[in-house]
């Protein structure tokens, strides 16, 4: 999985653990940690909160799980 964002007319990307289930949740997301988060590109690297919230909004529970915060 992947999340993209257009940051000065370019489309900028970082994978997104996941993957799929059987029961209630049909997928799990997992979310890097603090420390492993400062691996993503500079434009990621200060914004996990407000990247993260964004994934959960679009990709919410009962359908989705999360992993990681």
């Amino acid at each position: 999985m992947y999340y993209e964002e257009l940051i000065a007319g370019e489309w900028k990307r970082i994978t997104i653990d996941g993957e799929m289930l059987m029961g209630r949740a049909h997928h799990v997301i997992y979310s890097a940690n603090g420390e492993r988060w400062q691996d993503y590109p500079e434009w990621a690297r200060d914004r996990r909160t407000e990247i993260i919230g964004r994934i959960k909004a679009r990709f919410r529970k009962p359908e989705y799980e999360y992993e990681g915060g």
